[in-house]
């Protein structure tokens, strides 16, 4: 219900089905066993409001549509992220680089209700799709006052054409613990011992 109402409140597609599911972070997960703290950092995110170790995903589609819209929530019930997906060949209106950030900042503060405060913008690029010219610009933010296990806490935010189409929140696990951790990984394998992770 608090999928729905978010996606009737921004104008976001509704389709004749929907499908929930209940996902887990593997990624964060492992990272936060092995380098992150542990069961204590992790008990700390699925309290507070920084990072989402658990999400809910709602899908609203139609099948064989490619317009849907997917809300995710963590346990709270908090919107944390969002995608309106649109077609390559669905064109949109333009907007130039500084009109689109306003509309980002706007989805950041008044879609999701954060505060700008904790935010500055990190990255932004853009691409441009070939088979209606449409400019999707994506803006990526950073939390100013917490990391995870000095991990960055990271927001992009896409604007196609001249509407927002995705929020995406997630922790930023470091490339050198993914390159270790795929090593380790391998060497067990090849000696057959047991998974560094439970849940791996």
């Amino acid at each position: 219900q608090r999928a729905d109402s978010f996606a009737k409140a921004h104008n976001l597609p509704t389709g004749e089905r929907t499908a929930v599911m209940f996902t887990r972070d593997d990624s964060l997960h492992t990272f936060i066993d092995l380098e992150g703290g542990g069961k204590d950092t992790l008990e700390a995110l699925v309290r507070g409001n920084d990072a989402a170790p658990y999400q809910w995903s709602v899908r609203s589609f139609t099948p064989k549509d490619v317009h849907e819209t997917r809300v995710r929530l963590p346990a709270d019930g908090r919107i944390i992220g969002f995608e309106r997906k649109l077609a390559e060949s669905d064109s949109r209106p333009q907007r130039d680089s500084a009109s689109a950030r306003r509309l980002a900042d706007s989805v950041l503060t008044q879609w999701l209700g954060e505060s700008p405060d904790r935010w500055r913008l990190a990255a932004s690029s853009y691409e441009t799709k070939k088979a209606s010219n449409r400019i999707d610009r994506t803006f990526t933010y950073e939390r100013t006052t917490r990391t995870v296990a000095d991990a960055p806490i990271r927001l992009a935010i896409v604007i196609a054409g001249d509407i927002p189409t995705k929020a995406n929140h997630w922790v930023e696990v470091p490339e050198s613990f993914v390159r270790r951790y795929g090593e380790m990984r391998s060497s067990n394998q090849a000696y057959g011992l047991a998974s560094l992770a439970p849940w791996a």
